[in-house]
């Protein structure tokens, strides 16, 4: 049996990259998912001379050439893996081209696309999708394909946990989510799996690494300058999952779990010897819940002279004697879910943690010479003008700790975007911003392709009119200018010995990420942002002008440069053009005080008291549709 397994990139079909696989700060994250249901098929019998492994997403190959591989190939089960929903047109692209070459062979799609297996059943080539961990679900179909071949028999495909299709009755079918693989048995990233699936281009195996130096988060670590420190820098999982439901986020699996940490050590001597690797990137979502396995890592890594930085970490899973044992023991970095400088918005994000927990981390972090950058995220259901503006504020009073003004200190500005399988998109569906028929969610996914989390993506369910939206992002690069220029007024300018540092980092990002200019130029007719970002944000005379007088002259200029933009036939392509929503009712601060307890007051909690059916009052295929909705 013949099989063959395809990444799926995210970018839209016929879509040019606006930036390589080679280029951007760090490295191209290795396929696990892949990696792992081949070494799963292996230990269950399977060779692995029978499966093919075809990296569409690193190697980016057009129509025709897809088309010849599968010719040649001509396997009898396509296994693709849809990492993200903004895949869906590569989805209906590449199996509409497997289906033309292999008129007989099945098309099954895993990954967190499966959220809308619904829209994907009905408006693609794939016959089957797996939704959550897919180990033992694509085990467990080989083997059906194994003993029937081409023939479908429902009664045996409903046994098969984690599959989801359309029964001859055309009603949806999800038989559950099927367990996990043990911890022990899940693989770091396998080179010689990821080579073969570079086929004929083994060259872009570089792609899975970067220079350590050249990234921007080893420049504050003086070790990363030692002479005899390996250059590049490689990433792993240490372990898997989350131990939180944040209501913005896909979660891929259900549970946390660590990795074994003696697999581990042989993986990274395998990395120093194989590519020079003397950095590493923790690529975990929820890296350091267990204490005791992070204390091993990071002992692990001062005894392999290792520098690693965490790119995903919650900052309850911290205190101040654990981050001073992370820089001893080689950290150099760690990010944290910050996401808002609002409790509010925290509290409907159901991130279960303090805005003051945030800020302690940081401050241990800054203390502890341990780099720590800060994400944050606008446009939840809830925010206002005061939440953004409280925003800003964190952000000005990180950046006076770090003695560096906030426009220098750097600092990435995100959009909430509704995914499948999460509160926020089921929010969207009963505010009526997201059909719920599988036509509707087709054409949901059509727009978010290509979407990244960028305001010109954003969908609006916040119900806030346009010309506040367009402000939230002015308002926090103005807070928190204000706040930094607050203070220095009122305590004099620290000596910052990390700001020169800082500086540079931000000249290495602007001559090294090609997507930074596309803020300008994706868009026509963007000259007052520019202006904005240019001349206005940080600006020391625009920060004395009194709030009354100056945000609502610069609110206005934001809204007309707007409305010439709507203008343009080429930018209603995007979301906050194409997608504007009307009469939703906002969720304000009255709302949310009403509850009392912080988990009352998530998103999840809301929208289970908009719509929360029993399940004696909804038929079977309801019950699978809602199971796909609310997912892991």
């Amino acid at each position: 049996m013949k099989i063959s397994l395809c990444s799926v990139p995210v970018e839209g079909a016929g879509t040019p990259l606006d930036r390589k696989r080679s280029e951007g700060p760090l490295p191209v994250a290795p396929k696990i998912a892949i990696v792992s249901l081949m070494h799963w098929m292996e230990k269950h019998g399977y060779s692995l001379d029978d499966c093919d492994f075809f990296d569409i997403d690193m190697i980016y190959p057009n129509d025709e050439e897809i088309r010849n591989y599968f010719l040649e190939l001509n396997p009898q089960v396509i296994g693709l893996s849809a990492v993200v929903s903004t895949s869906y047109q590569q989805i209906r692209r590449i199996s509409a081209i497997a289906r033309e070459t292999c008129p007989d062979a099945w098309i099954i799609m895993g990954g967190n696309l499966a959220a809308s297996s619904e829209a994907v059943l009905k408006n693609t080539n794939v016959e089957l999708t797996v939704h959550g961990d897919g180990e033992i679900a694509w085990v467990n179909f080989l083997n059906y394909v194994k003993e029937f071949g081409r023939e479908i028999k429902y009664e045996k495909l409903k046994k098969i946990k984690g599959l989801c299709f359309y029964n001859e009755e055309n009603q949806i079918i999800f038989n559950g989510f099927e367990t996990h693989i043990p911890p022990s048995e899940i693989p770091f990233p396998d080179y010689d799996i990821l080579l073969q699936g570079l086929q004929d281009k083994p060259e872009l195996l570089n792609n899975y690494l970067r220079v350590g130096l050249e990234t921007g988060w080893f420049s504050f670590d003086p070790r990363a300058f030692e002479s005899h420190r390996k250059p590049h820098v490689a990433g792993v999982f240490v372990s898997k999952g989350c131990v939180a439901r944040c209501t913005f986020c896909q979660r891929s699996t259900k549970g946390y779990r660590t990795l074994n940490n003696d697999s581990l050590e042989d993986h990274l001597i395998m990395l120093k010897d194989r590519f020079d690797v003397g950095f590493i990137q923790i690529l975990d979502e929820n890296f350091g819940s267990n204490r005791k396995h992070t204390y091993e890592i990071a002992e692990l890594m001062k005894k392999l002279d290792l520098l690693w930085i965490a790119t995903g970490v919650r900052c309850r899973s911290v205190k101040h004697k654990d981050i001073q044992f992370y820089q001893e023991h080689n950290c150099s970095a760690l990010k944290f879910g910050v996401e808002t400088g609002s409790q509010k918005i925290l509290d409907i994000m159901e991130k279960n943690f303090k805005l003051e927990d945030v800020a302690t981390a940081i401050e241990s972090c800054i203390e502890s010479g341990v780099f720590s950058p800060l994400a944050l995220m606008l446009g939840m259901p809830g925010e206002t003008e005061q939440t953004a503006m409280e925003t800003g504020r964190f952000i000005g009073r990180i950046a006076r700790l770090l003695g560096t003004h906030p426009k220098t200190m750097g600092y990435d500005l995100f959009y909430a975007l509704p995914l499948p399988g999460t509160p926020l998109y089921e929010y969207g569906e009963h505010v009526g911003v997201i059909n719920t028929t599988h036509e509707g969610a087709g054409k949901y996914l059509e727009n978010v392709t290509n979407a990244g989390t960028y305001k010109r993506y954003y969908v609006n369910l916040n119900g806030a009119p346009v010309k506040e939206l367009l402000f939230w992002e002015w308002l926090v690069k103005l807070e928190a200018s204000r706040t930094y220029h607050d203070h220095l007024r009122k305590n004099g300018r620290a000596k910052s010995v990390i700001r020169t540092m800082f500086e540079k980092n931000q000249k290495l990002e602007e001559k090294k990420n090609p997507r930074l200019s596309l803020k300008y130029t994706t868009v026509k007719f963007s000259y007052i942002t520019m202006f904005f970002d240019l001349h206005l944000d940080g600006n020391k005379f625009i920060d004395r002008l009194p709030k009354w007088f100056i945000y609502p002259i610069l609110k206005y200029l934001g809204y007309f440069e707007y409305m010439v933009q709507s203008l343009y036939p080429s930018n209603k392509v995007h979301n906050i053009f194409s997608i504007v929503p009307k009469n939703i009712e906002r969720i304000t601060d009255e709302k949310i005080q009403r509850f009392q307890k912080r988990k009352e007051k998530s998103l999840r909690n809301i929208v289970d008291l908009i719509s929360n059916p029993s399940e004696d009052e909804i038929s079977s295929a309801e019950q699978a549709r809602l199971e796909l909705r609310r997912g892991l």
